[in-house]
């Protein structure tokens, strides 16, 4: 009881909470710097090839590149990040790193307002900012979920942060996080969309407070007026994108994957139903091998058109199912987009959105006339949803969700090496991104060599990673419990609005953790089949810990004398 009630007198003076932070994320930094890129061109041409390929198109001024099939198949601000990072001559590893850093210190000082003890505050950043999932193997690929979790944090932080300040006339910075982190969270990952309703919440709680401030009611509607900053920014944000693509492809679009007319031509596909019937398995096929027949024999022009390709069996070898023919629906897309470029239609970008235009209203139209058995009308690339999948996905979710509590295939380590000719592939991409490969194999064996010095920073991270694994679902039930306990005191006691506000935040972090969870799944159930893999779930686990810290560090009843609250 001494040592408790020590504990709890003690706080941090400022000058020495700002030298721990900067102690405790240089010590991150420098473990993180033994970590060596993994680099695979020729077995990434749609992922990390594609992005660091328009990273040095854009650094040579010429946008995303020539353009082709991929050229605007994927959202691609993680290739700016790249880009600016080789400008400003930071490794690419170190320069993820800090970004995550930065976002942690964002979502920290979000919580201010309830956690006015540095020493919480403390506790709350060092416990996100060592998070084994920043650190795994995937962040040491050239692909955009190196830093989608850090972008997604600055939303999160930028919001709560607002809502637990609406009050306070100096807020609207919060607010300009918010957009920026939209913003640039849709134009990495075309799922982007998915932190919205934890901002639309939030902007309710917003409201709720303050129609409760004591103010005219001029005054209120100016401070709610504010909300639209995040939208106004996000807007800016993608005309931004969508400008330069204009500028250089000629298509005010962010990217033709996303775009109205593909979504329309690959909805128009995926209502055949011929063969649907007949296929048992759950990874589900969008457009069966006896759908494509029966489009080729109602001489449907636009898609017979690609029949060459698609039929061909060495163009099938890594898109289908070399035994089927049988393309999924993880591949389908990209097949469909390929064989269209080999048929001509994506010479340019006027060119591609009219070919799919064209594909979408002609196949529609023999659905619709009768002449291919078909169900509704649909417009996504989403694979369709269907009463089969509910029991497989809620099993996939919360096993994703335990997966990533006990930070399972966190390993700061890949456990193989860079694939690729050394001089004229992997040498060109270390010095773009000032970070070496892990070239080196132990002498007899395919298995990655890496020096005593690395091996003692990976053990680090791995007695961390451990500690996470056990510490967190306990923190986890605690905060649960801790949060259901308190449920009197903050809405029946002595608890202010801002309070209220907070412990929504964290149940909301909770909430969007379970809704990624679950829409990974879905994904997975649906399209991918290739197992539970964190780098999809990496932004579930920063909220996991968001929630358990703060859940069990907050202070949820106003108590007097408290600490400001205060970095």
């Amino acid at each position: 009881m001494k040592y408790l009630s020590a504990w709890k007198r003690w706080d941090f003076k400022p000058k020495w909470f700002w030298i721990s932070v900067a102690v405790i994320t240089a010590l991150k930094l420098f473990l993180t710097s033994f970590q060596m890129g993994y680099y695979t061109p020729d077995l990434a041409p749609l992922d990390d090839t594609l992005m660091y390929n328009m990273a040095v198109s854009i650094t040579k001024g010429e946008w995303l590149g020539a353009y082709d099939w991929l050229t605007l198949s994927k959202h691609s601000f993680f290739a700016l990040w790249l880009a600016v990072l080789h400008w400003l001559h930071i490794p690419y590893l170190i320069g993820g790193q800090a970004l995550y850093a930065a976002s942690c210190a964002a979502l920290t000082g979000a919580f201010a307002p309830v956690l006015p003890e540095r020493k919480k505050k403390f506790i709350l950043y060092a416990a996100l900012l060592y998070n084994p999932a920043a650190t795994a193997a995937f962040t040491l690929r050239v692909y955009r979920d190196n830093i989608f979790p850090a972008l997604c944090l600055l939303v999160f932080a930028g919001i709560t942060g607002y809502v637990l300040r609406c009050t306070n006339k100096k807020a609207i910075g919060w607010l300009v996080l918010c957009g920026v982190g939209l913003g640039t969270v849709y134009l990495c990952r075309e799922d982007g969309i998915w932190v919205w309703p934890f901002v639309l919440v939030a902007a309710g709680v917003a409201i709720w407070r303050l129609a409760r401030m004591n103010e005219t009611r001029r005054k209120k509607l100016r401070r709610m007026a504010l909300l639209f900053v995040p939208v106004g920014v996000f807007a800016a944000c993608l005309s931004a994108w969508a400008g330069m693509n204009q500028l250089f492809y000629g298509r005010f679009v962010v990217s033709d994957f996303t775009s109205s007319e593909f979504n329309a031509a690959y909805g128009a596909l995926t209502r055949l139903e011929a063969g649907q019937e007949e296929d048992g398995d759950l990874i589900q096929i969008p457009l069966t091998k006896k759908g494509r027949q029966a489009l080729y024999e109602a001489k449907s022009k636009y898609f017979t058109a690609l029949k060459p390709w698609l039929e061909d069996a060495d163009f099938q070898n890594g898109y289908a199912n070399s035994e089927t023919g049988e393309y999924p629906a993880g591949s389908f897309y990209w097949a469909l987009r390929r064989a269209a470029w080999y048929a001509g239609y994506y010479e340019t970008a006027q060119k591609a959105q009219r070919y799919f235009t064209d594909l979408a209203q002609e196949v529609n139209a023999l659905c619709d006339s009768g002449a291919l058995e078909a169900g509704p009308r649909r417009s996504s690339t989403a694979p369709k949803i269907t009463p089969e999948y509910v029991l497989p996905v809620l099993k996939e979710g919360f096993y994703s969700l335990w997966f990533c509590a006990t930070m399972q295939d966190t390993a700061p380590y890949m456990g193989g090496i860079s694939v690729g000719r050394a001089e004229d592939q992997i040498q060109p991409m270390e010095e773009f991104l000032y970070t070496r490969a892990n070239l080196a194999a132990k002498a007899g064996t395919a298995e990655p060599y890496y020096s005593p010095v690395q091996m003692a920073a990976y053990y680090v991270l791995l007695f961390i990673r451990k500690i996470y694994a056990v510490l967190l679902i306990a923190a986890l039930a605690a905060a649960l419990c801790r949060l259901f306990y308190v449920i009197p005191t903050v809405w029946k006691g002595r608890a202010q609005t801002c309070q209220k506000a907070a412990w929504l935040a964290v149940m909301g972090l909770i909430g969007m953790a379970v809704l990624r969870a679950m829409m990974i799944a879905f994904v997975e159930v649906a399209s991918f089949g290739i197992g539970t893999y964190v780098m999809y779930l990496s932004s579930v686990h920063p909220l996991l810990i968001a929630a358990a810290a703060v859940g069990l560090l907050a202070v949820w009843k106003e108590e007097e004398n408290a600490p400001a609250a205060s970095l």
